[in-house]
């Protein structure tokens, strides 16, 4: 669709120095292309990877495409080297196909790193614990298996958007939504 040197959909401080806190953040037109050809009838399934990224990074505006890229990092303000991509999904309602455009972003975050950042009220090296339901279980990457029901405790390591990285008490690293958190207070 188009690209720019820069673009936030915030106010810039000039009196704060600014550093690249990802580069490549988002998803990219090369790899929508790649899922799409090496799908069957040029669909991308919902099983599909690709589909989870494009889902997490597509706004139905410029301004919600590019938060939601730079929400990813930890104190990132805005992007330098963007790239806009229009995203067609085919929404089916009752016997209606309506084809919705969405837009995507992707570009090279930059912000403020400050080790005092939280997000949610957590931050790098709190510990918490989360449940392991049946819900999460279908959201996270096969590399945690738990058992339904059961508690863990784990110290985060990474913040993100909408996420964070924790550790558990068994060296798992596991990606875990912050509202399925509550942290421990010791």
């Amino acid at each position: 669709m188009g690209q720019l040197n820069q673009v936030s959909t915030r106010n810039i401080d000039g009196s704060k120095k600014y550093i690249p806190l990802m580069t490549y953040a988002g998803v990219s037109s090369s790899e929508i292309e790649n899922a799409i050809q090496n799908s069957k009838k040029g669909k991308i399934k919902r099983k599909n990877p690709i589909y989870k990224e494009i889902t997490k990074y597509k706004g139905n505006t410029i301004n919600e495409a590019v938060d939601n890229v730079v929400k990813t990092q930890v104190g990132g303000e805005y992007l330098m080297n963007t790239r806009f991509y229009i995203v067609e999904e085919k929404v089916k309602e009752g016997k209606l196909v309506t084809v919705k455009n969405s837009f995507v972003a992707t570009g090279d975050v930059w912000g403020l790193r400050d080790s005092t950042q939280n997000i949610k009220g957590f931050k790098v090296g709190d510990r918490v614990v989360f449940t392991f339901t049946k819900e999460l279980k279908k959201s996270l990457k096969k590399n945690f298996s738990g058992v339904i029901g059961k508690q863990y405790q784990a110290l985060i390591v990474t913040l993100m958007g909408a996420e964070c990285t924790l550790k558990t008490d068994d060296d798992v690293l596991v990606d875990i939504p912050y509202s399925n958190l509550r942290k421990l207070d010791y």
